[in-house]
């Protein structure tokens, strides 16, 4: 299982948590009534946008979700030909999804309350900050200017994410040479490498490594392909069948 994505999502509440304390609430008596006043205008608005909060974020994550998927099975190519394709796992495009989900669900807030209170959207904001002694607005704005770069660029190197093997040769997209495929032949591969290392839960996971000829490494057993152990298995027999490599178990 990839837990990148559930990774991801822990993550948020403590960066969103590290920048509270960056932009704590500053009172402005001269420009906003008090808080008993405001309280009294904004509290029933405030319990409703409230509840709207998570479920807009879900809404936007999974919309963000099914829109990256489908840009990614339009983008890769044609593979009728294929012995074996692998592709992107369409539940790893939830690590992006995620935080672009959430900006969705922000914008989409902001948008909501101006719909309801109009010209009074800033005082609310106001108030809102005041109860939750942080300037919410501030935090999400550069929130957004953190996370969304590098988010963007995750969910396109993810697109153009793919291997595939043809009966003659085999085609690599590797995760960070966005467009540039690299061609082999059977014949270029040197040997093909077996390792194993146990995880925090103490499973024993497999890594299977295909050296080229050009010292070139071929990792498809991890990363974020949709791959599983029957297919892997298959792909491994497919390899030594063609080559009559053997597997060499790699030792630290």
């Amino acid at each position: 299982m990839n837990w990148s994505p559930i990774a991801a999502a822990t993550s948020v509440p403590l960066i969103l948590e590290k920048l509270k304390n960056r932009f704590p609430f500053v009172e402005k008596p001269d420009k906003y009534p008090p808080y008993s006043i405001l309280n009294e205008r904004y509290n029933k608005w405030y319990i409703f946008f409230s509840l709207l909060v998570f479920p807009s974020m879900i809404i936007g994550g999974y919309i963000v979700l099914m829109l990256l998927q489908k840009i990614a099975s339009w983008w890769v190519p044609d593979f009728s030909n294929a012995i074996f394709e692998l592709n992107t796992d369409p539940l790893s495009f939830l690590l992006p999804a995620i935080f672009l989900g959430i900006l969705t669900g922000a914008a989409t807030m902001f948008a909501i309350t101006k719909i309801f209170l109009g010209k009074r959207n800033e005082e609310y904001y106001y108030y809102s900050n005041w109860r939750n002694k942080s300037d919410g607005v501030k935090i999400i704005k550069l929130f957004a200017k953190i996370i969304t770069p590098p988010a963007i660029l995750l969910a396109v190197l993810m697109i153009d994410y793919y291997s595939v093997i043809y009966k003659d040769n085999i085609t690599i997209n590797d995760f960070t040479s966005f467009t540039t495929e690299k061609e082999y032949t059977y014949s270029d591969i040197s040997r093909i490498e077996h390792s194993t290392w146990e995880d925090d839960n103490a499973n024993t996971n497999h890594r299977y490594t295909i050296i080229f000829k050009d010292d070139y490494d071929w990792d498809f057993s991890t990363g974020f392909f949709s791959l599983s152990d029957k297919k892997r298995d298959a792909i491994l027999n497919h390899l030594i069948n063609e080559t009559g490599t053997m597997i060499i178990e790699k030792t630290d």
